[in-house]
């Protein structure tokens, strides 16, 4: 059994020794740090390059730039993929979706999806000249995200935002049950030229140059479009040309009224 006991001297010894390996543990990990947030900082792995595929209709060189004003950190390895998609998509409002990926140690590689656009939306109305509108393009969600360039496409999915109203807003409310309504319609042999959005879901579609259907959402958008093709196929049999009206009015369910 040990019973020595250690001297004032030795145990003084013993200290100086454990604070010196404290000291120089501390001193060791400082330079590793020092040494290893240096390296990071070396061109070899700064992003110096963005790569950008997919993206056909976008400003090549512009968004390359904001790519990279986006980048909290230049550093291959601590950059945020996250924070840099947001910004990009709120810049860039034709992006649908984005992902992101390293190529190599100095390049970021984004593969951009674009949105398709299927409809024309203008603040104004249908009296009003069109190449006079301000219009826009629309994705198949009613996402509004690029003014269109004249002269405007000729589609029959073409929505009318009344100015008054605020004009055109960045998305349209059941904008995919709309274009379900107008696609069926169109390809049922009425020939529609566009449709009027107005306010607590009443709607207008524009028919031939003088008809106006008039329509709500109080029923459902198949029944009130199963209808209007009931009435047209039954007005175009008699008929020894297009049908042509002043008004049709479906806001009634079953009862269709109108006038020649």
């Amino acid at each position: 059994m040990r019973s020595r006991i250690q001297s004032p001297k030795y145990r003084q010894k013993r200290r100086k020794k454990a604070i010196a390996v404290i000291f120089l543990s501390v001193l060791g990990m400082l330079a590793l740090s020092s040494s290893f947030l240096f390296a990071m900082r070396m061109p070899f792995f700064q992003i110096s390059e963005v790569e950008v595929v997919g993206a056909s209709g976008l400003p090549q060189s512009f968004f390359q730039e904001k790519a990279m004003a986006s980048l909290e950190s230049s550093n291959i390895f601590f950059f945020s993929k996250k924070k840099m998609e947001e910004s990009l998509i709120a810049e860039f409002r034709e992006i649908e979706d984005m992902s992101i990926s390293r190529s190599g140690f100095s390049k970021l590689k984004i593969s951009v999806k674009e949105r398709v656009p299927t409809a024309l939306v203008c603040a104004g109305f249908r009296e009003e000249k069109l190449e006079n509108s301000d219009c826009y393009l629309a994705d198949a969600g009613g996402y509004v995200f690029e003014k269109a360039s004249k002269p405007y496409p000729e589609w029959h999915n073409l929505y009318y935002v009344p100015s008054d109203k605020g004009g055109v807003k960045k998305d349209i409310a059941r904008f995919p049950e709309l274009q379900k309504f107008i696609d069926g319609a169109a390809a049922a042999g009425v020939p529609v030229q566009g449709i009027l959005i107005g306010d607590g879901g009443e709607y207008e579609m524009y028919v031939n140059p003088d008809t106006t259907v008039y329509f709500d959402d109080r029923s459902p958008f198949d029944d009130t479009l199963s209808n209007l093709l009931v009435f047209w196929q039954n007005a175009s049999k008699n008929a020894t040309s297009t049908p042509s009206f002043n008004y049709i009015n479906l806001r009634f369910g079953n009862a269709i009224y109108y006038r020649d």
